[in-house]
């Protein structure tokens, strides 16, 4: 969220920007001292805040009568104040359909028992899991409790893991809890992920990638909705804009899959050969016939079995595989939309472009906009 902001104001030149803990604020409501030590009100200096969840005296902090956009304090609305939310519900989904593409039969949630996140990808999960036939146990950590109880909350882990039926495939609400899913695993003598596969929320690459095995996350648009902040903030200042209680919305960008998730518990192979080549020719225009031959099974048997096993059909496990791609080369690469349209094997930019959008209810300059990486310059062309 800070680097978006920041490269908000690099970009555009028209803010400067600084990272306060809270103390800055609640001491600064209150007339005291800046950190130069330098005395006066906070509104000597700053002409716009955007605040976290993590602030203390919140209505002596709204006083200050200065523009605000507040990061996910409540799903209420604070009026008049903007706020920055995540598309929780969309998280849920995108978790749920992962695993089910993975042939797990039983699933998990693991979150806490107050935190708005926490309730909102639990609800969506669920709802998406029970929709496709199946049910989920959830186990939520008391955030009530203090520190020094995290050995009780560790053993609760330990013995709902224990009873769940296995294999099982766990959402967690963020990548911290995943992590202690994972340890409490292994103390158990548990295999990730064949008995257990872990999903984390966040995408917090350093936690992902030092977590042994390694932990596969959902990714969102925290820089992009950070950046988005900003230049709302922007127009507040400047009057270019009123507090009107927006909203800015932390999308999904997609399941960055590492070992935590990395198995296929399908036990039809003709179901997992055609998943195999769908994925791996996501590049090229395939239809069911060729995904039907590499599977050396006929149309008519493989529709059934996706049908059935997946509760969807090859085509569009085909347009889901190929949008995945192509959402990747939008975000991670500068490549031009119609270079990424004649890489997949389109005539023309525009069939390339009514087929994203068919998919994603946006075109693929909207979906650059929204989520690409900054400083594309600086990254490799990919071919």
């Amino acid at each position: 969220m800070i680097r978006g902001i920041n490269r908000y104001a690099r970009e555009t030149g028209r803010l400067s920007c600084f990272h306060a803990p809270p103390e800055y604020f609640h001491f600064a409501a209150q007339g005291a001292i800046y950190s130069d030590g330098s005395f006066g009100t906070v509104t000597s200096n700053v002409r716009g805040i955007i605040l976290t969840n993590e602030l203390r005296d919140f209505d002596e902090i709204t006083k200050l009568d200065l523009p605000m956009i507040i990061h996910r304090m409540t799903r209420q609305p604070v009026a008049p104040f903007p706020r920055i939310l995540g598309d929780n519900a969309a998280v849920g989904e995108m978790a749920a359909e992962h695993m089910l593409e993975r042939g797990f039969r039983n699933f998990g949630f693991c979150g806490n028992n107050v935190g708005m996140a926490s309730r909102e990808r639990f609800e969506s999960f669920s709802n998406y899991i029970t929709g496709a036939g199946y049910q989920v146990s959830c186990h939520l950590h008391p955030l009530d409790k203090l520190l020094t109880e995290w050995q009780d909350q560790f053993k609760a882990l330990g013995k709902w893991l224990r009873e769940l039926p296995k294999p099982v495939a766990i959402l967690a609400a963020n990548d911290q809890r995943a992590h202690g899913i994972v340890r409490c695993c292994l103390n158990m003598g548990l295999s990730i992920p064949e008995d257990v596969a872990v999903l984390g929320v966040d995408n917090e690459k350093v936690l992902c990638e030092t977590t042994t095995p390694t932990l596969s996350s959902v990714a969102l648009g925290h820089e992009q909705a950070g950046y988005e902040a900003a230049a709302l903030l922007y127009k507040l200042i400047t009057g270019k804009a009123k507090m009107e209680s927006q909203r800015i919305l932390v999308h999904p960008t997609e399941v960055v899959q590492r070992q935590s998730t990395n198995v296929m518990l399908i036990a039809d192979q003709d179901v997992v050969k055609a998943i195999g080549f769908i994925r791996a020719n996501a590049a090229r225009i395939v239809d069911v016939n060729d995904v039907a031959k590499a599977a050396a099974v006929s149309r008519c048997t493989l529709e059934r079995k996706f049908k059935t096993i997946l509760n969807k059909t090859v085509s569009g496990a085909i347009k889901r595989y190929r949008v995945e791609h192509v959402c990747r080369l939008l975000a991670e690469t500068d490549m031009s939309i119609s270079e990424i349209a004649t890489s997949l094997g389109y005539e023309d930019g525009q069939h390339f472009s009514r087929f994203f959008k068919l998919v994603k209810k946006t075109t693929p300059l909207a979906y650059r906009k929204k989520f690409c990486t900054p400083n594309r310059a600086n990254i490799k062309r990919v071919r």
